[in-house]
């Protein structure tokens, strides 16, 4: 996709920048929550990230961002841990919220 048209409907959708580590896809799900993956957010060591060092991106599109906000914390499965290969609770388990330091208006991105 290379225009805000064809992101049209796809907004809340966006990348989860977890510092040098790399980055996952996370969806917006309310104003102020994003849906991702445990494993994004979660070391192989067991050790989680520092919500500090994660940014949430909606509507990413050539390098722009329709909203961009820091983490405050994050709430990931109690029961997720990081195994190869990952049995099927655990992907049942592969399931995090991140909640936003800065919530998105509705008016930007509809969650």
């Amino acid at each position: 996709m290379t225009t805000r048209e064809a992101l049209r409907g796809r907004e809340p959708v966006g990348r989860v920048d977890i510092g040098e580590l790399g980055f996952c896809t996370g969806t917006l799900i309310a104003p102020d929550l994003v849906l991702t993956a445990a494993s994004c957010v979660i070391a192989e060591d067991g050790t989680p990230v520092d919500a500090g060092r994660v940014r949430f991106r909606a509507g990413l599109i050539e390098g722009v961002a329709l909203a961009d906000s820091a983490l405050t914390r994050t709430i990931v499965d109690r029961g997720y841990r990081h195994v190869e290969p990952a049995s099927a609770e655990m992907i049942q388990r592969d399931v995090t919220l991140l909640e936003l330091a800065t919530p998105v208006p509705s008016g930007v991105v509809s969650a």
